[in-house]
């Protein structure tokens, strides 16, 4: 419009008297009175650390349940998962930017209740997903032996949850994350031990075995459940399962330590990476 008729509309207010009026009352404004204190705020976020926490937690556990559809397809999922893997191994021995600043809370805050609110939902499909494999493959029906299963299959689910979430942290948008965590799963699946047998990869790729999150899944499993074993048993294309029960502490280990890392770079993704665009 300015164009069409020759006016630059800009230029008639700095040189009109409304234009001298205002910066002469923002020149008045800024400067302060004579016996004023300057200016003082509060801490960054207005509660405690706990009130930040529980305030988090809460946000979460609603966003969760905004989309039922989303929790009741990860549940359906997990069960049809959990029968198909049952029926495959039957009886088969040998196998954040807007509350950030927002200045309700901290980064901590958002990543602890993240994280919290996650575990129960693990807990759930952990308990689905053992219930529904353990007696279906075959393995020893005793509290012990199930409660190692749970455990190693509750490592494996928190690994990989914490692994998205960083993923998500770490990128900077949706299709990234995805194709990155598609890859990272493709690799560890093909050194998880599963598909080739550690015995049977090329010594210079063995070391990827053991950086592989889902293969110490594998070898705790088979340690836990198949470790006490004195009879033999027969692997394809393996002379033998390998099992070593140092490993077995090991592997235990590494799992808790992964999902701490994966926690640690959660955080500092969340707390020092911005990409949104402005």
């Amino acid at each position: 419009m300015e164009y069409a008729i020759g006016v630059d509309y800009s230029e008639i207010y700095r040189n009109s008297s409304l234009h001298r009026q205002n910066m002469d009352l923002v020149a008045e404004l800024s400067k302060p009175r004579a016996g004023t204190k300057p200016l003082h705020f509060p801490p960054r976020y207005w509660p405690n650390f706990k009130a930040q926490c529980i305030a988090c937690l809460w946000e979460q556990n609603c966003s969760f349940w905004k989309n039922p559809e989303l929790n009741v397809t990860r549940f359906v999922c997990l069960f049809g998962v959990s029968i198909t893997f049952g029926m495959v191994f039957w009886q088969w021995r040998v196998i954040f930017y807007r509350e950030k600043f927002s200045g309700m809370y901290s980064s901590m805050a958002y990543v602890i209740a993240q994280i919290a609110v996650e575990i129960p939902y693990i807990f759930i499909q952990v308990f689905i997903f053992s219930a529904t494999v353990y007696p279906m493959v075959g393995f020893e029906l005793t509290v012990t032996k199930f409660f190692w299963f749970v455990l190693y299959m509750r490592l494996s689910f928190i690994d990989f949850t914490l692994y998205g979430m960083m993923v998500v942290a770490l990128t900077p948008n949706e299709e990234i994350a995805g194709a990155l965590s598609f890859c990272i799963y493709m690799i560890w699946n093909i050194f998880a031990g599963f598909i080739v047998p550690r015995k049977m990869m090329p010594i210079w790729w063995r070391w990827m075995y053991w950086a592989d999150p889902a293969a110490w899944t594998i070898y705790g499993l088979m340690s836990s459940q198949l470790g006490d074993r004195v009879e033999l048993i027969r692997v394809p294309g393996q002379p033998y399962l390998g099992l070593q029960e140092d490993h077995f502490t090991l592997v235990t280990t590494l799992h808790i330590a992964l999902s701490t890392l994966f926690g640690v770079v959660f955080c500092l993704g969340i707390k020092y990476l911005k990409f949104q665009r402005r």
